[in-house]
């Protein structure tokens, strides 16, 4: 990360930003932005640092829009980097000092926003009225890990996202669309409870009911991990027992024999056909065998084989199984 805004004085790090001339009449016409990041440590003042880099870095490109076209999403951003803080609903319970106390740090904060009023009132407005639904979640995840995608197919993003897709769908129809920052842990047990009954009724396995309560959790961890750090992950709830654990049994002789007559007798190509004949004796998965090359075939040796690895076609492959070499 490059630190251009980090400075060295009496032995303290400070961050500072020069604001363009024509943006300083909005800014009560200072010529830059000086903040203490309160640190003679150089590591804790980066830490510090990035956070700063963000805000003010929004600030200006907030001040150089035309405040007639600025929308709420651009308000919704500046109030969550320069960190206005929302009433909770039980605002009525606050004792007078945390609300003045409260209002005070928002305050200070709209003082350092542009001067305009429409600009300020916005941003406030968002803050005040903002909420983080699922949806909103599971986009700043997919923004957040989006490394993950830079190997993956369409193909293979679209069946990672269908899953989480789902789950936040059953959670928003059982529970609720609620902001996901005053969730807590009754909310999901609440959906533990649901799912519970879609296993007793036969609508679902256990191991499908952990992965859904999983893919929330997922998400949610990332997001809090990044943005929230303070707030506990209300998915973080004991797992449901099950009794189907271990592994799928084995196909029996008689059933083999059935399903290597049907493939003969089957009217489906050549190609199909030896590709699932290859991987009722190698194991390998019909993807696996779709995407070899021709140097992933070894006719030539003691025992002829194939490896599974990775290729033109295939950018990645699980480690640690026997089948992979």
């Amino acid at each position: 990360m490059k630190l251009n805004y980090l400075h060295i004085r009496d032995g303290f790090y400070y961050f500072r930003r020069a604001i363009p001339p024509r943006l300083r009449y909005q800014f009560d016409n200072k010529r830059e932005f000086v903040i203490s990041l309160g640190t003679k440590d150089r590591r804790l003042a980066t830490l510090n640092y990035s956070k700063l880099d963000q805000k003010y870095d929004s600030l200006l490109k907030l001040a150089a829009q035309d405040p007639n076209f600025i929308g709420a999403t651009e308000f919704q951003k500046m109030a969550a980097d320069s960190g206005i803080h929302s009433f909770p609903d039980d605002v009525g319970s606050l004792s007078v000092p945390e609300l003045i106390e409260l209002t005070g740090k928002n305050l200070d904060i709209i003082r350092s926003l542009p001067s305009n009023p429409r600009i300020r009132a916005g941003v406030l407005a968002a803050a005040l009225n903002s909420s983080v639904r699922l949806a909103d979640i599971y986009d700043r995840y997919k923004v957040i890990t989006r490394d993950k995608d830079l190997r993956r197919t369409p193909r293979e993003r679209q069946k990672a996202q269908k899953p989480i897709e789902l789950a936040i769908s059953e959670f928003v129809v059982a529970i609720g669309d609620l902001d996901v920052r005053k969730l807590t842990k009754k909310e999901g047990y609440q959906f533990r409870d649901k799912l519970i009954s879609d296993i007793e009724s036969g609508k679902i396995s256990a191991s499908t009911a952990n992965k859904k309560i999983m893919h929330l959790r997922k998400i949610i961890n990332a997001v809090f991990q990044a943005d929230y750090p303070e707030l506990v992950n209300p998915f973080e709830v004991k797992a449901i027992e099950d009794t189907e654990k271990g592994r799928r049994k084995p196909f029996s002789e008689i059933e083999i024999e059935d399903i290597t007559e049907k493939l003969h007798s089957n009217n489906v190509n050549d190609q199909l056909k030896a590709i699932m004949f290859v991987s009722m004796f190698t194991g390998a998965g019909c993807k696996e065998l779709a995407l070899l090359t021709s140097s992933d075939i070894v006719l030539d040796a003691d025992i002829p084989h194939i490896r599974i690895k990775p290729n033109e076609f295939r950018t990645k492959v699980k480690g640690g199984g026997e089948r992979h070499r």
